[in-house]
């Protein structure tokens, strides 16, 4: 995983300021003022707001084929693998560990 991302992307999860969602990468309001993260969702964010800051994540099609996975362009950013993935999403959606819980996952084995 790229260290610069992960240090990002634990600093968000333990911040205590974003709302935990499960089964989809970001769960928005109808008018759009509450949004809650999946933890893989906040990697998104984070990668909007760092690297294509003209491209608005939660509006056109960018990423609505993606419910439980990066979009590949994040992915790669990122440089987490779908086995990785597929972990984070158990962690999270199955076995509702907090984001506190999956920062310290992620401390440890990434």
């Amino acid at each position: 995983m790229n260290p610069q991302v992960k240090e990002w992307w634990l600093y968000h999860l333990r911040s205590g300021k974003l709302e935990q969602t499960y089964l989809q990468l970001v769960k928005i309001s109808a008018f759009k003022t509450h949004v809650t993260y999946c933890p893989l969702g906040i990697l998104c964010a984070i990668y909007n707001g760092v690297i294509s800051p003209k491209k608005n994540l939660w509006d056109g099609e960018w990423f609505l084929d993606c419910c439980a996975y990066l979009p590949k362009e994040v992915s790669d950013w990122s440089g987490l693998t779908i086995e990785i993935q597929n972990e984070i999403t158990y962690l999270g959606d199955t076995k509702r560990w907090s984001f506190s819980k999956i920062a310290n996952w992620i401390e440890k084995n990434l």
